[in-house]
């Protein structure tokens, strides 16, 4: 099933899983381009974080007392009891609306980022109670290296799977970095009208999440949460992107400064490509659409 099929059948409400922010049309803000109408922005609850604005130290999930929080648990990596928690999450899927607001304001006091949440089949069981995360890791040193690799372990999977060599030169071939402009202050984060789980992670950027508790989302091809979120520091540091969702195999980002001119939005276009396959493969199936989804404020990426 192809990245658009999935997003079609998500606002029909046949895919459960999938991600409760549908993202923009990179022209109007609509959604469209992507497969579905996705939430009227006036629906959602929009609140602005400082990109600086950043706590001292990880947050500590053995004290929240002082938050006030509806019913939830402590989720630990790979289903073990004895290991240390890595994520809060709320028992069940809600009108978290509220919670989500508040705590992403404290983020500087509690170090405990609030993600919306979601998981298989409109659940949260997968991947955050049945212990399917790996783990703290630490997120990798070099973006540049990450993403290099990615590209020609991309083409080995592919070559693997008997898929024919692309007649497109730059799905192998490493480009470099795509160049930031000036990163606004600030970032507006949308919140999803419709209900959806929320998870708490011990964090000091929004960034290190896949690396914190070990996400396993892009497990088929072979990218790891340490890998990812040195790639995610990258875009916060360059666009000033900010994890906003994660589900079983799905993730968000608001962007506050997108790329502002064709060359960095081609670029850009291959890092996503290099991280996310699936999104071109199997979604826009040209570079030449997909540039024009990276000038949106939200970015969404989902791995087969």
């Amino acid at each position: 099933m192809g990245i658009f099929d999935f997003l079609r059948k998500r606002d029909d409400g046949a895919v459960h899983g999938a991600p409760l922010v549908s993202p923009p049309d990179a022209a109007n803000g609509s959604g469209a381009a992507r497969g579905g109408t996705g939430a009227p922005r006036d629906e959602r609850r929009v609140v602005g974080v400082a990109l600086a604005a950043r706590p001292e130290r990880p947050g500590d999930l053995h004290d929240l007392a002082a938050l006030n929080l509806p019913a939830g648990r402590v989720v630990r990596p790979d289903g073990d009891p004895e290991a240390a928690p890595v994520a809060w999450v709320t028992e069940d899927v809600a009108d978290h609306v509220e919670l989500w607001a508040r705590l992403v304001r404290a983020f500087p006091e509690t170090g405990l980022w609030p993600v919306i949440a979601s998981g298989m089949e409109g659940q949260l069981r997968r991947p955050w109670f049945d212990g399917e995360l790996g783990g703290p890791e630490q997120p990798a040193p070099d973006v540049e290296g990450v993403l290099r690799q990615r590209i020609e372990d991309t083409a080995e999977l592919q070559q693997d799977y008997g898929v024919p060599e692309p007649e497109e030169a730059w799905k192998s071939e490493w480009a470099g970095l795509a160049p930031g402009g000036v990163v606004a202050s600030s970032v507006e984060l949308r919140c999803p009208a419709e209900p959806f789980g929320l998870a708490l992670v011990p964090t000091m950027r929004p960034a290190d999440v896949p690396a914190a508790i070990g996400w396993w989302g892009p497990t088929n091809h072979d990218l790891g949460g340490g890998e990812l979120s040195a790639v995610l520091r990258s875009w916060e540091g360059r666009f000033g992107a900010v994890l906003t969702s994660l589900g079983f195999d799905t993730l968000e980002l608001a962007v506050a400064s997108p790329p502002a001119d064709d060359h960095a939005a081609n670029l850009l276009a291959r890092e996503h490509y290099a991280v996310c396959p699936d999104n071109i493969d199997q979604g826009a199936g040209d570079i030449e659409t997909y540039v024009a989804m990276v000038a949106s404020p939200e970015w969404y990426f989902w791995w087969d």
